[in-house]
């Protein structure tokens, strides 16, 4: 099979870190885990600290798309969170354009 979409996590950007009390926090190894290979995208909410995030580029620069894709990624975040029982945030970085997808609780 061939994976389809991969996404490293990272320490989250300071705008996202100002999301989440300091105490919570959590440190953590940033060695990646063993990835299941599959078809369809899989975003790493499970293996995600609070603190952490993964980054997902724009589709598009077109307006209507980049609101469609954020709606998409605040839909699957949501149903992580609930999933989970974890807080996701999703934040927009015009500047990079990039998506940041932060664990938040």
């Amino acid at each position: 099979m061939t994976i389809h979409c991969l996404y490293q996590i990272h320490n989250a950007s300071p705008e996202a870190l100002a999301k989440i009390p300091a105490f919570d926090i959590e440190k953590a190894d940033m060695t990646p885990e063993p990835i299941e290979i599959t078809k369809r995208t899989v975003y790493p909410f499970k293996r995600m600290k609070v603190g952490h995030c993964f980054i997902v580029g724009f589709e598009s620069d077109d307006r209507l798309t980049l609101s469609n894709q954020s709606q998409r990624l605040r839909s699957k975040a949501s149903h992580a969170g609930t999933k989970l029982q974890r807080k996701f945030a999703v934040l927009r970085h015009n500047d990079h354009k990039v998506f940041e997808i932060v664990r938040i609780a």
